[in-house]
């Protein structure tokens, strides 16, 4: 036969082979407990002891973030990817403190192992160069230990417009591209040289100046934009001028060819090579030759 004690409303009873505790959810906890009080909480899923810090449940995890992949983007939300143990499930709270700000957001992505979360707009809002001490408290109202993060700059430089998630850097004259401390990525490179001019008379067009177009891992350090300009303009009696060239990231696009003129049927002169050539003259044979493009960067010019 069970023994049963308790104070008339919350019992507990216990036979050879089991104890059985009162249960219910967290509103239906014993009203006037003691400490060492006993309740199992269909809400929580799990035992609950009362303590002088209030009512805790029986062997909780503690949870252990181990890393924190991502980083925190000075004036820019990102996200923040934990890794662990003890994390638990449904939902966690993770702590952003840095200086006077403190921010909590719950985020219910996650694993007993792993969790990811947003990086508050109070937090990424305060500047580069700020220490962040990051803890996580999961479903048991336990914390984890302090992860640190330092916020770090977005690069600088040129005209900066934003697309699809994405950064653009966008230079129409000479300038320095400047990539802050702790930043890296890939970034898109699109990089196109001046324009040739076309040529007198009834001459050719100018060539498109060489483009260039890939891929590049930035790291931090300062990049040299050149971009160069378009040929100048020239006379009735005379040849188109070349691009210049515009040079960014090591790489060099060349300027497109100026192109072929004519002043009478003896005289004139065809298109000239560059990025991509430029065009050749129909109005006196000899001179319908246009110039040859740069592989990988245009074609060469029509006639």
């Amino acid at each position: 036969m069970p023994i049963i004690i308790g104070d008339g409303t919350s019992n507990t009873t216990i036979s050879s082979t089991y104890i059985k505790v009162p249960k219910g959810n967290t509103a239906s906890r014993p009203s006037n407990p003691t400490i060492g009080t006993l309740y199992y909480n269909t809400e929580k899923d799990g035992l609950e002891n009362y303590t002088a810090q209030g009512w805790l449940k029986v062997s909780v995890k503690t949870p252990s973030v181990t890393s924190i992949s991502g980083s925190i983007y000075s004036g820019n939300i990102s996200t923040l990817s934990l890794s662990g143990s003890g994390f638990g499930a449904g939902s966690a709270t993770i702590n952003f403190v840095s200086g006077a700000v403190n921010a909590n957001v719950t985020t219910t992505s996650l694993t007993d192992i792993s969790a990811t979360v947003l990086v508050p707009a109070s937090i990424y809002g305060l500047g580069s160069g700020n220490t962040v001490n990051i803890t996580l408290t999961n479903s048991d109202g336990v914390a984890s230990g302090v992860t640190q993060k330092t916020s770090i700059g977005l690069p600088t430089g040129g005209t900066i417009t934003t697309a699809n998630g994405f950064y653009i850097h966008t230079f129409t004259s000479s300038n320095t591209f400047v990539v802050p401390t702790g930043f890296s990525a890939n970034a898109n490179y699109l990089v196109v040289a001046g324009g040739g001019s076309g040529g007198g008379s009834t001459g050719g067009g100018g060539g498109a100046g060489g483009l260039l177009s890939g891929y590049i891992n930035i790291t931090s350090q300062s990049y040299t934009i050149t971009i160069g300009g378009g040929g100048p303009g020239t006379s009735q009696m005379t040849i188109g001028v070349n691009g210049t060239q515009t040079t960014a990231f090591g790489l060099t696009a060349v300027g497109g060819g100026g192109g072929a003129y004519t002043i009478n049927s003896s005289g004139g002169s065809g298109g000239l090579s560059g990025g991509s050539g430029g065009g050749g003259t129909a109005y006196v044979a000899g001179f319908t030759s246009s110039g040859s493009g740069t592989s990988g960067q245009g074609n060469a010019g029509g006639v």
